[in-house]
């Protein structure tokens, strides 16, 4: 007896399913990175049509320190570790030059080091743990890149990031009261402006997620928690949920 060899069923590819997970999860991760990278663009748009920044220094500062500048407040005391390459055969000159501009305007220096490139050795490249306000940073440091040759510039802020020689450690808050030093950390990712996400394109939501997230990072350890007047259809989706 033959059998037709049209019914016979096909072989089943025992990796199909795996193989589309992580495709899906490469996927998203581009995505992902995507928006990111949109944010940060956005971020850079923002402050450069702002007063505060100008746009040499816009353009020497790296993803991570254009995102610490944005979201640091007026009134906060920064902690920052400054990374500033510099070219050319002066940058011994410019070097000193930008630490008294740094002394001057009234930034506190904690800790000073002046690392040789390996590659380029007349290239310096500086590590300075200074302490002052916003606007402090942000003026000297336009006027150190207007003068002179800058290649890079990278913020870091000292509470989440410490060395120790060769190897670093990442702080974390130990007391729910040292949470408030990390209000300024967001994440690049923004569900907003992601085509998945439920409230994409929904401006009433997007409006109201803004002003609720003001609230929440205006608030420091020790304060009344705010009272957050909510729309009655608000309160009618919670009944629902609960």
């Amino acid at each position: 007896m033959s059998l037709n060899n049209s019914i016979l069923p096909t072989k089943i590819n025992r990796f199909g399913r795996r193989d589309s997970l992580i495709k899906q999860a490469s996927l998203d991760r581009e995505q992902n990175e995507g928006i990111r990278r949109q944010n940060t663009l956005r971020s850079r748009k923002e402050l450069e049509r702002s007063l505060t920044i100008c746009k040499t220094l816009l353009q020497c500062l790296n993803d991570e320190s254009v995102e610490l500048i944005k979201n640091a407040s007026e009134e906060e005391q920064l902690n920052l570790l400054l990374i500033l390459n510099c070219l050319g055969e002066n940058n011994r000159e410019i070097l000193q030059s930008a630490l008294q501009q740094f002394l001057s305007i009234g930034l506190y220096l904690n800790n000073l080091e002046i690392i040789p490139e390996l590659e380029y050795s007349k290239d310096l490249e500086m590590r300075a743990k200074l302490s002052g306000k916003k606007w402090m940073f942000l003026e000297v440091l336009s006027k150190i890149v207007v003068e002179n040759s800058i290649e890079r510039i990278e913020l870091k802020n000292l509470f989440l990031y410490k060395e120790n020689n060769v190897n670093s450690t990442i702080w974390f808050p130990h007391h729910v009261s040292e949470l408030d030093l990390c209000a300024h950390v967001v994440v690049k990712y923004e569900p907003t402006e992601d085509p998945k996400h439920p409230g994409f394109g929904d401006k009433k939501y997007i409006e109201r997620r803004s002003e609720l997230n003001k609230i929440a990072n205006s608030y420091r350890f020790g304060e009344p928690i705010p009272l957050i007047e909510y729309t009655e259809e608000e309160n009618n989706t919670w009944k629902i949920a609960y």
